[in-house]
């Protein structure tokens, strides 16, 4: 009996043991595995995780060195601490830029301005886009690719017309926040506005978290007229906790009021056959899209993210044997940057300022450095202070200021550097913008001469718009006979040349493509049409400047598109031109003449080969 007994109770501890043993089992290895898919650093969109609180703290620990990125061949890496984000991209791409705030230093408060309006286009949104050097977009005019780095409260797409704002967004997109699945985004509007437009999606296609979709575009005029795009999209996660989200888009073409209604995918690329209200001859070929849409599988990739790398504010630097003077007032803009304003508020002498007003002023200086100070006298110093302020451009400013006895520091003068200085010999030029004036300014063993002069800024209701004027494009003639400037205002540009030798200005003329000749006995204009200015180019003697040689002639009377090059080493000019048409149009027949200095005549004329 007791032996049963005791065989029985050993058999429910093992019973027990086991159950509990398993169910403990069990439990490790569900935490095993979340804990696996939450530290993941790379992006899935099919993650349900990722919106979960837990999943979020546990995505928060990836910092930058944890992550590993190798860029292919003719790719280069870009990478923004501010937002957290790294990716490699095509080199032919172009530069990457941010809009609308290119020098991005701070996320909190960065789009309340833009954010009033719902309807604007950057209300709660960054983009990333790519630019070439010439500031325009690399790819071509339809911005191609597209980075939107938004907050939870943007709201989605609208349509293109603002009398349609009023129908609210035409996409889907707080779905896709809350799914985080690009292949349930889409766009649709099919309410008409004013029986003139609707937008949709007829055809697509979703793999490996990459959207592929064509949109119709449907508008009535006389007649129905249809445009389509075809892009890929992918949704991605950052973890700055302000802009968290991404929406990247890659446009191959852009089909624009054609009268056939197209049907299918193949039927896309056949569209610059297509009867049409516009030139659609540059669509691309499938072949060309498949190698195109490989590289942005490629590029969606090698997006990753990581925890925002905040500044550590810097001790301040002592430096031996340095004036006193001078270290007082590096440490009152050092006491700027690091935000002790109370201190810094301490050490200045405009006691006509109250605290709050002083801190208001100085609350989003982000860089503050004073350097290269040169002595006026025992306690006055002239020096120059590179200051920015959070997302706003980097400043440069040359400071006059004085130690007091009581070691306050009073500033005397301040001059913004509008353009980097430039040298040539004793002189020095510059732009300066100084008590709401700009400047021109050639400097000669320190005494300043002001070769042109406008105000600064336009007041609020803009009634002196032809009175502001910012300069810039400085720069000095090879021998530093002449200093040549640009002069810009209200939609409207000048380039002006001024004689150092006779102190005065001595020719105005168009922006374009313009330099003097290697003896700097000529100089050249060239210029196709634009908004403000009518194709040009011609040859001017110099110091006279009186035309010795112009494109048009009786010959050459439309000419609509312009292109000068200039060879140094052999010291001619090449104009290439088209004559009733564009050069961007394959089919326009391009000529070329070429202009020799050193011969002082054409000794070219011709019809190029496309």
């Amino acid at each position: 009996m007791n032996q049963k007994r005791i065989f029985l109770i050993i058999s429910f501890f093992l019973v027990a043991g086991f159950i509990f043993g398993w169910i403990i089992f069990k439990k490790n290895n569900l935490f095993s595995s979340k804990n696996n898919i939450n530290s993941s650093s790379s992006f899935k969109n099919e993650d349900s995780l990722k919106n979960s609180k837990e999943a979020k703290e546990e995505i928060g620990k990836i910092s930058k060195d944890e992550l590993k990125i190798n860029c292919k061949e003719n790719w280069q890496k870009y990478e923004n601490d501010v937002l957290g984000l790294t990716f490699c991209y095509p080199k032919n791409w172009g530069e990457v830029a941010i809009e609308p705030i290119e020098n991005l230093t701070l996320l909190e408060g960065a789009m309340d301005e833009y954010s009033k309006d719902e309807n604007n286009a950057y209300a709660n949104s960054l983009f990333i886009k790519f630019k070439s050097n010439q500031n325009e977009v690399a790819l071509n005019d339809d911005n191609n690719i597209e980075i939107r780095i938004f907050n939870n409260n943007y709201k989605g797409e609208y349509y293109p017309n603002s009398f349609a704002y009023e129908k609210g967004p035409i996409d889907n997109i707080a779905e896709l926040k809350s799914n985080n699945n690009i292949c349930d985004y889409r766009l649709n509007f099919t309410e008409l506005w004013q029986e003139q437009g609707k937008m949709t999606e007829f055809w697509d296609e979703c793999t490996d978290g990459v959207k592929t979709r064509i949109i119709n575009h449907e508008e009535y005029f006389n007649k129905n007229l249809y445009s389509y795009e075809l892009e890929s999209l992918a949704y991605l996660k950052l973890q700055n906790n302000f802009f968290d989200n991404i929406l990247v888009k890659r446009k191959y073409l852009n089909i624009r009021q054609t009268e056939k209604k197209i049907n299918s995918f193949e039927e896309i690329f056949e569209a610059k056959n297509y009867p049409s209200n516009a030139d659609n001859s540059e669509i691309i070929s499938q072949e060309k899209f498949n190698e195109e849409k490989e590289d942005f599988f490629e590029f969606v990739r090698s997006i990753q993210s990581y925890g925002p790398i905040v500044l550590e504010k810097k001790d301040f630097e002592q430096s031996d044997g340095e004036d006193s003077k001078v270290t007082a007032i590096r440490k009152y803009y050092w006491m700027l940057e690091s935000q002790n304003l109370e201190e810094a508020y301490k050490m200045q002498n405009r006691t006509n300022i109250p605290l709050n007003e002083f801190k208001s002023d100085y609350a989003k200086t982000f860089k503050a450095s004073a350097r290269d100070f040169k002595k006026i006298n025992d306690n006055t110093f002239k020096f120059f202070v590179d200051y920015q302020e959070h997302n706003k451009p980097k400043t440069i400013h040359r400071i006059t200021a004085r130690v007091l006895n009581d070691g306050k520091i009073e500033i005397i003068t301040t001059e913004e550097i509008t353009f980097e200085m430039v040298k040539f010999g004793d002189y020095t030029a510059y732009a300066k913008k100084q008590n709401n004036k700009s400047f021109i300014v050639l400097e000669q063993y320190g005494v300043e001469t002001i070769i042109d002069e406008g105000i600064a800024t336009y007041n609020q209701d803009h009634l002196n718009l032809m009175e502001v004027k910012f300069f810039g494009d400085i720069k000095f003639s090879n021998s530093g006979k002449y200093l040549i400037y640009r002069m810009s205002g209200w939609e409207w540009s000048k380039n002006y040349i001024y004689d150092l030798e006779n102190t005065k200005q001595i020719f105005e003329f168009d922006s374009g493509t313009s330099g003097f000749s290697k003896d700097e006995q000529s100089f050249f204009v060239c210029n196709s049409s634009g908004m403000s200015t009518s194709a040009s180019g011609i040859i001017f003697t110099a110091p006279n400047f009186k035309k010795k040689f112009e494109l048009f002639n009786s010959t050459n009377s439309n000419i609509a598109d312009v292109e000068c090059s200039y060879d140094e080493g052999k010291d001619e000019l090449t104009f290439v031109y088209a004559k009733g048409c564009e050069q961007s149009n394959e089919k326009c027949k391009k000529n070329e003449i070429v202009y020799s200095f050193n011969e002082d005549k054409m000794v070219k004329s011709g019809t190029l080969n496309n």
